[in-house]
């Protein structure tokens, strides 16, 4: 036996033997204060760390809220307008459309977020959302508030803490420091400290709710009911007391047992009864052995285990503990005999009623010369330790699946604000822009963050042609549609779900490989083995269809399909609103194009009627002209005879400028006839006509330029006048050289082309001019609107355009600067009429009685004179009045005039009036006008019609076919 078990020995005999040894006593009173001071402070150790716990708990807990709360506030500032929010602030009416809504929105948001009004409604005191206004100070005024009416305290009146806030009601937010700080810092953020008042315990939250500049206009506040969070905080504080209990005991007993220990050699001097004392006031249950494990004495505490201690004497320990505990217990004292060290073992005892309770054994021994001669063993009961433990880990665990729902919560709301987001910011861009494909790729962009690795794309539904027509998607899509349409145009059979896409239905099609349509086998071709397919309708329309697939089957959840056709219903209004638009602007324009059409025939009309009024000044001044001419012109001098004769293409050549003049607006007269003209004959024609100007001219510039022609030989011929449209096409050959001179180039070409196009023959001149831009283009068909300065006149295109006002035709304008000018006339395909044939006219009449009516004495006195030189008797009158009195009296008298020849333009009574009353009296006798006016003023009673001035051999023409056309209406009669 080693020193210590000899003083081991030594120390337990003096114990028994009850010697008093006062150095013993005084160093254990030094242990015991060293102990106590250790322990006191691993208790104080243990405090904090169990207070430090409890706060971090507490703080977790507390922080998950905040972080909620301010969640919800930042998703309620999504869905309140800042600009909606100032006009419900200003306008403080509670029945304002915009409060209503907003309201409506903001208890849709807390009823989805809160967990207290999800199951009792918004009745409970500040558990709501609401926006707060800053004014000055520490007293801001309320805008928005969810809260309902609710008699809270059951005394049959609503109090005003029981109502919701009024627009503009003052709260003091003193007391409110994150509130403010949200407001100063422009971030959201949460109040730290719960707020316990009369109607229970709450937590706010806050968020700033910014104006389009990103200023600060408000404050959404979030009231949550936290009595859940405060009765968590509780059971926190007293897990943590239990636990600190339970540690101080713990420690008390290892310090305790420290000390046993430590002072076993003092502790073997006391009496055995000191010892059974001891062991009496112990909480535990202690034993003592003898080496094979049969108990030799035990402490009163066996009682509480069902046990009188008596009863226990003798037995084995192996005979008190469960089955899987007694081996255990064997190598525990197997361990004891052999003088090895022991560790505290786990072992389950089994009390007299039955039951079962856990704890730690431990156990040491007392040897004598390295024998065995007894045990002691101590039994912690740890069934309320485990009980404890047991329900702080159900507690642990309870708050963890509150967190991960919580997570998960947090999750779908940002999840679904993030939508929101998106589809307002889809909304946004797509009612923002005005063409389909515009609309249509500004929706799929917006998807692209939202959908990655997935293929979208947008069809719009042909129905004429049974197709569909790719519009827009992402470079996905554009693979597949290209694989399956080079053309991006889908045939109606290649969609198997069509019928129920056009019943509106949404298509989830999970596997492509059960779908047989060529579009699922391009689809599976690409990778994609999973798509959703959601209608475009709107008012019953079917528009066509968004559709979105992935590599992955059933890849797409019920959220993305509903949140698809959310989007794809967006996108119906927005295509129909851009179709609309389109039809409106195309509507718009032809409206333009037909106003600007209309100015420019209002022009037309107003330079026509001034020309008409100087035509007819200046053909009243030429008649003498060209009738003194046409006297000269039968003088026999030769030389008198060529004066007349210079005279008369003078006169001529006057006229001819005043038609030219007269031909912008005049239309074409119903009687006029068209002959059947080659318009191949007519190019032929006018590029002969004209080379002197498009190849000499342009040479001595050196200007070199090429004409060609490209002439459909099979051109049928049109009904027109050939001398009109000679002079249109040379002014556009004209205009086609100026504008290559002015481009300053050494080389041009002008290009005639003729043939047939829908219905209408066309002449095209296409010259590699200058240009025009579009103010040049709009504008070249005014009058006097010219862009070569004094050199042009303005009147050339005008012509053009009268010319092709009287053929019924078109005119069709393509240039641009630096590239040339096409002109393109197009005439309708019609029949021209065929001449009558005339039989020669005889020149010699028998003498007439004629009636000359004219306000220019200049016209009565050289066509009177001229008549009475070819043997007629001439009355002449000059006004309408002064004639129908003449008429009236010569038939009264028995000697009625045998013709009427009579001006239009007079004063008192013009010609057409004079007609018409002269009909009244005589529906036989012949009536000529002459007149400046031109011949499409032909008055259906007259006979005939000519222009002034006029040349004799027309005049006797008329008067001869007159009257025999009467002499031939009369010899029918009488038969």
């Amino acid at each position: 036996m080693g020193d210590g078990d000899a003083k081991s020995g030594e120390t337990q005999d003096d114990f028994r033997q009850g010697v008093s040894r006062m150095p013993i006593k005084g160093r254990s009173k030094i242990k015991a204060i060293k102990l106590a001071a250790l322990a006191a402070v691993a208790i104080a150790a243990a405090g904090i760390l169990v207070l430090a716990h409890f706060e971090t708990m507490r703080s977790l807990l507390r922080d998950e809220i905040r972080h909620r709360l301010m969640t919800i506030a930042t998703a309620a500032t999504m869905l309140i307008d800042p600009e909606e929010h100032e006009k419900i602030a200003q306008a403080k009416d509670p029945n304002d459309p915009l409060y209503r809504k907003a309201v409506a929105k903001l208890r849709t948001l807390a009823q989805q977020t809160l967990p207290e009004v999800q199951t009792k409604g918004l009745k409970l005191a500040r558990e709501a959302i609401y926006t707060l206004v800053p004014s000055t100070g520490t007293t801001w005024h309320f805008v928005l508030d969810t809260m309902l009416p609710y008699d809270r305290d059951g005394d049959g009146k609503l109090d005003s803490d029981e109502l919701p806030a009024q627009i503009g009601e003052a709260y003091d937010v003193s007391d409110f420091p994150e509130m403010r700080r949200c407001f100063l810092e422009g971030r959201p953020t949460a109040d730290t400290d719960l707020t316990v008042d009369k109607w229970g315990v709450w937590l706010s939250g806050y968020a700033p709710l910014k104006d389009k500049n990103g200023r600060v206009v408000a404050v959404v506040g979030v009231d949550m009911n936290a009595e859940t969070l405060a009765a968590m905080e509780g059971d926190l504080l007293k897990l943590a007391v239990v636990t600190f209990a339970i540690i101080v005991l713990t420690i008390l007993f290892l310090a305790l047992l420290l000390y046993r220990w430590q002072s076993t050699y003092e502790q073997l001097a006391r009496t055995e009864e000191l010892q059974r004392k001891l062991v009496e006031i112990s909480t535990d249950l202690v034993f003592s052995f003898d080496p094979d494990g049969r108990i030799k004495s035990v402490s009163a505490k066996a009682r509480s285990y069902g046990y009188e201690p008596e009863s226990l004497l003798g037995r084995s320990i192996t005979d008190f503990v469960s089955p899987e505990s007694k081996e255990q217990v064997t190598a525990l004292f197997t361990s004891l005999r052999r003088g090895e060290p022991t560790q505290p073992v786990q072992i389950s005892v089994v009390t007299g009623n039955g039951q079962v309770r856990q704890g730690e054994l431990r156990c040491f021994g007392i040897y004598e010369d390295g024998r065995l001669i007894e045990a002691w063993g101590v039994f912690h009961d740890l069934s309320q330790l485990l009980l404890l433990t047991k329900e702080l880990k159900r507690k642990a665990e309870e708050l963890s699946e509150l967190s991960r729902e919580q997570a998960r919560l947090l999750d779908d709301i940002h999840r679904q604000a993030e939508q929101i987001l998106v589809l307002d910011e889809l909304v946004l861009a797509a009612i923002q822009r005005r063409e389909i494909v515009s609309v249509a790729q500004s929706v799929i962009d917006g998807l692209k963050p939202l959908f990655p690795q997935t293929g979208l794309a947008v069809f719009r539904h042909d129905a004429s042609s049974e197709s569909f027509v790719f519009i827009a998607g992402n470079d996905e899509a554009l693979a597949v549609v290209e694989r399956l349409s080079p053309s991006r145009i889908i045939p109606q059979g290649a969609i198997q779900s069509l019928t129920r896409l056009k019943q509106g239905e949404t298509v989830k099609l999970d596997d492509l490989k059960e779908v047989n349509s060529e579009a699922s086998q391009a689809l599976l071709a690409d990778g994609f083995h999973s798509a959703v397919l959601c209608p475009l309708h709107i008012g019953g329309e079917f528009l066509g269809f968004l559709a979105a697939f992935r590599p992955q089957p059933h890849s797409f959840t019920d959220d993305e399909q509903a949140f698809l056709q959310r989007v794809a219903n967006h996108l119906a209004i927005a295509l129909h609103n851009a179709h609309l638009f389109e039809q409106l602007q195309r509507a718009y324009d032809e409206l333009q194009q037909a106003q600007a059409m209309l100015v420019q025939q209002e022009r037309l009309k107003a330079l026509g009627q001034m020309a008409s009024g100087i035509s007819h000044d200046i053909g009243n001044a030429l008649v003498p002209l060209l009738a003194y001419a046409e006297l000269l012109e039968e003088y026999p001098d030769p030389k008198v005879r060529e004066w007349g004769r210079q005279i008369g293409m003078a006169a001529e050549d006057i006229m001819h400028i005043v038609q030219r003049l007269r031909a912008f607006y005049r239309p074409r007269d119903p009687n006029e006839v068209l002959e059947p003209v080659d318009l191949n004959e007519i190019v032929r024609q006018v590029v002969d006509l004209t080379k002197p100007r498009w190849y000499d001219m342009p040479q001595r510039e050196g200007i070199t330029i090429v004409m060609s022609l490209e002439l459909d030989e099979n051109l049928p011929t049109i009904g027109g006048i050939a001398a009109e449209l000679r002079e249109a096409l040379t002014n556009l050959i004209f205009n086609a050289v100026d504008a290559i001179v002015a481009k300053g180039e050494t080389e041009g070409t002008i290009t005639i082309r003729t043939g047939r196009r829908n219905g209408f023959v066309f002449l095209e001149v296409t010259d590699t001019g200058i240009g025009m831009d579009e103010e040049t283009k709009r504008r070249c068909m005014e009058p006097f609107f010219t862009t070569k300065g004094e050199k042009g006149s303005g009147l050339g295109l005008m012509m053009v355009y009268g010319t092709m006002q009287r053929h019924e035709g078109q005119i069709e304008i393509e240039s641009e600067l630096g590239k040339g000018t096409t002109f393109r006339l197009l005439f309708p395909l019609r029949e021209a009429e065929a001449k009558e044939s005339e039989e020669e006219e005889a020149k010699e009449l028998p003498p007439l009685r004629i009636l000359l009516v004219d306000d220019d004495p200049r016209v009565r006195r050289i066509l009177g004179e001229l008549m009475k030189s070819w043997g007629h008797t001439v009355v002449i009158a000059e006004d309408g009045f002064n004639a129908l009195d003449a008429f009236l009296v010569a038939s009264r008298s028995g000697q009625p005039f045998d013709v009427v020849i009579t001006d239009l333009g007079m004063p008192r009574m013009n010609g057409a009036e004079l007609v018409r009353r002269i009909r009244e009296h005589d529906r036989q006798v012949p009536i000529i006008i002459v007149t400046a006016w031109g011949k499409e003023h032909f008055v259906p009673e007259a006979d005939a019609i000519l222009s002034k001035p006029v040349h004799s051999q027309d005049l006797k023409s008329a008067l001869w076919k007159v009257v025999r056309q009467r002499k031939v209406s009369e010899a029918v009669k009488g038969s």
